[in-house]
C-alpha cells in the first residue's frame, strides 16, 4: 500500500483552515477592561466577595507552545511514515 502524501497534505490544510476558522468565533476574553472595576486580579488571601466576577484572565503563550508541539509531532509522524514507506519500497 503506498502512502498518498497529497492526502495528507489536504488534511492538514483542512485542519488549519477549520483551527482558524473556529478561532475566530470562539474568543476567550471579552474587549479591554470597563472602567466601573478594577483591572487588577484578586489577591490570593481576598474574599470572593471582594473580588471583581468580570476579572479577565490572559491565555498568552501556553497555548501557542501546545499548537507548536502538536504541529512538531505531526511532521516527525509524517517524516518518519515516509522513511518506512520507502525502506518498504526498497527491499
Amino acid at each position: 500500500m503506498r502512502y498518498n502524501v497529497t492526502r495528507t497534505i489536504y488534511k492538514a490544510f483542512f485542519l488549519v483552515v477549520l483551527a482558524v476558522s473556529v478561532g475566530n468565533y470562539a474568543i476567550a476574553q471579552p474587549g479591554g477592561p470597563d472602567e466601573s472595576g478594577p483591572d487588577t486580579p484578586c489577591p490570593l488571601d481576598a474574599p470572593l466577595d471582594d473580588c471583581d466576577p468580570d476579572n479577565q484572565v490572559p491565555i498568552d503563550g501556553g497555548a501557542g507552545i501546545l499548537v507548536a508541539a502538536g504541529v512538531a509531532y505531526g511532521i516527525k509522524k509524517v517524516y518518519d511514515k515516509r522513511k518506512q514507506n520507502k525502506a518498504s519500497e526498497a527491499a
